[in-house]
């Protein structure tokens, strides 16, 4: 009877959430790339153009992780990378920021005197 490597399905589930999020950076890149389109601001394009092309360092992380877990989990080591989650957090705030701040700078929402 074969053993299964990893029981949890660790890697796979890890693959996937890295998948899922470069997906959204993705789909929200394209509406921030439309919103710059539309509203003809720069500054939403560069956003938008940056959001895009993390979703391919996201396909590129998440394909190497997926890669890492699996050797360690044969190796009976921990994968967790604690410095990967800090800058995947970081990058996540710091786009939503970007992003807030140019739509509340370029919006043109109705203001109250």
């Amino acid at each position: 009877m074969t053993e299964l490597l990893d029981p949890g399905m660790q890697a796979e589930r890890t693959w996937l959430a890295w998948a899922r999020t470069g997906l959204t950076f993705a789909a929200n890149g394209v509406l921030v790339i439309r919103s710059g389109l539309t509203e003809h601001s720069t500054p939403l394009l560069g956003v938008g153009v940056t959001m895009t092309l993390a979703t391919a360092i996201f396909a590129v992380i998440g394909r190497r992780r997926h890669h890492v877990i699996v050797s360690a989990v044969r190796d009976n080591r921990n994968p967790m990378n604690y410095r990967l989650v800090r800058i995947t957090t970081w990058t996540t705030i710091v786009t939503a920021v970007a992003v807030m701040a140019i739509s509340i700078h370029y919006g043109n929402a109705p203001r109250t005197p």
